[in-house]
């Protein structure tokens, strides 16, 4: 006999800021690695350093005739990353969906709870909410018949417009166990609509990089125990228990992601939206690892009328702590868009010449106009996390010709782009795990991979770097 579990639902408040809008936004923090090495939870990972297009690493592409797809110079750091381009009024953008799992056209192990995480940036000036973000469900059968589908969306109308919902939609019957509608989007029931206070188009979430995590667990059969949570800027945002998503269905676990730009109301304009580090797993994955002296980047700053940003300012404290401020910055001239947390550009609390490794840290900052009116500090935002190591290995794509692919990679690596001189591939750590040398005047290299642990790699050739994840 099924035992009941009463439904809850807990949607998490966003602090308040009495901060003018003048207040700078940090756009983004610096990162030198994500994947953990030997990390058997990770599922699979996407960087989009690999050239090319998103085909084969995405079994399910639309392009929209170039308006989706990887480019150069549109990641976090200005590395590769995922740009998707509106023109005005477009409604149908581009999609990549990611099998992975016992989805029917894979044939792997069952997976009954998954963590899907990614980062994401609208373009500086955009305009509207588009509703749709990112989704994760089961595909039932070959013919695109589902399971169910958690949709991490935006709201777009009234008061509630910009804020984030989880919109779960089942088709399996309540005391059923098989798909009752036969197709894509196809449904039997919808869930109560969960709506955070997180907002998609206010300050400090505009414009910057936010890393958004979504988790999913499946009821078991008959039972009222399935949960989702989802997390923005690394604030549990909403937290739903109790839930009859699959009812008795237990055929199919969770198999499928999906990075997804449908406006059904069409871009009032000509935009761009960005992903990057997209990582699915059996556990909280949480943000990207940075450097414990990382660079720090605001948003470029857009007057109204003729004010000028003269002065800016910036703090940093630990997210569990955020009362325990661990670095001011010295004060920076307006024309300045980013500064590296080190004691060079600022002051640190106590003993320290660096941030404290493997923890979790928040920024806010303010700034002063030409007529001397102050902002006020911003909200505490742009969660990051530090390494555990403090030869971190910072990794500058954009001014490098090193290529590195595929990524992810299993068994082999093509290395390109590289001068005269010994090419050496580092873990996370700094140990040197493989050296190679050019031996062609092609200056590519195949790199037997296949020994490696599964995690983030670095490439290093004289001052050039790049990056592969190995992932198995």
């Amino acid at each position: 006999m099924a035992t009941a579990i009463l439904s809850t639902v807990h949607v998490h408040a966003q602090g308040a800021s009495n901060a003018k809008w003048f207040a700078p936004t940090i756009q983004e923090v610096e990162i030198v690695s994500d994947w953990k090495q030997g990390d058997a939870g990770i599922i699979w990972a996407d960087d989009f350093s690999a050239p090319g297009a998103l085909a084969p690493r995405y079994h399910d592409v639309g392009s929209s005739a170039g308006s989706f797809g990887p480019a150069d110079a549109v990641g976090l750091g200005n590395s590769r990353g995922l740009r998707q381009h509106y023109d005005s009024g477009q409604v149908s953008a581009g999609w990549a969906w990611r099998f992975f799992g016992d989805h029917p056209s894979v044939g792997g192990p069952q997976y009954r709870e998954v963590w899907a995480r990614f980062y994401h940036r609208f373009d500086t000036g955009f305009v509207g909410v588009p509703p749709k973000m990112a989704r994760m469900g089961t595909f039932a059968t070959g013919d695109w018949t589902l399971g169910f589908m958690a949709h991490y969306w935006w709201a777009t109308q009234g008061s509630s417009r910009g804020r984030a919902i989880a919109d779960v939609a089942s088709n399996i019957a309540t005391t059923g166990n098989q798909p009752v509608q036969r197709g894509y989007n196809n449904f039997e029931r919808w869930l109560p609509v969960a709506l955070s206070t997180f907002k998609a188009d206010t300050a400090p979430n505009s414009e910057r990089w936010i890393c958004y995590e979504m988790r999913v667990k499946l009821n078991d059969a008959n039972m009222l125990n399935g949960e989702y949570d989802y997390w923005a800027d690394g604030q549990k945002i909403i937290s739903i228990t109790g839930r009859n998503i699959v009812a008795a269905y237990t055929a199919r676990g969770i198999n499928a992601l999906q990075l997804d730009t449908y406006w059904n109301a069409g871009s009032p304009r000509e935009q761009s939206r960005f992903y990057d580090n997209v990582v699915i797993a059996t556990h909280r994955i949480g943000p990207a690892r940075s450097p414990r002296t990382p660079l720090i980047r605001r948003t470029p700053f857009r007057p109204i009328g003729s004010e000028q940003l003269m002065e800016w300012h910036l703090q940093v404290a630990p997210s569990a702590a955020r009362d325990s401020i661990v670095w001011v910055a010295r004060t920076m001239a307006g024309g300045t868009e980013s500064v590296r947390v080190d004691a060079a550009s600022g002051t640190f609390t106590g003993n320290r010449t660096m941030l404290d490794a493997n923890t979790l840290y928040v920024v806010r900052a303010s700034a002063v106009l030409r007529d001397q009116d102050s902002s006020g500090w911003s909200e505490w935002h742009g969660e990051f996390l530090t390494s555990d190591d403090v030869s971190s290995i910072v990794v500058e794509q954009a001014r490098s010709a090193l290529r590195a692919y595929p990524s992810p990679a299993s068994e082999r690596v093509t290395i390109e782009g590289f001068d005269d001189g010994a090419i050496e591939v580092v873990d996370c750590v700094g140990r040197i795990v493989l050296t190679e040398r050019n031996e062609s005047t092609r200056h590519r290299i195949d790199v037997d991979v296949s020994r490696l642990a599964s995690g983030l790699y670095f490439v290093r050739n004289g001052a050039q770097a790049t990056r592969f994840v190995v992932s198995r």
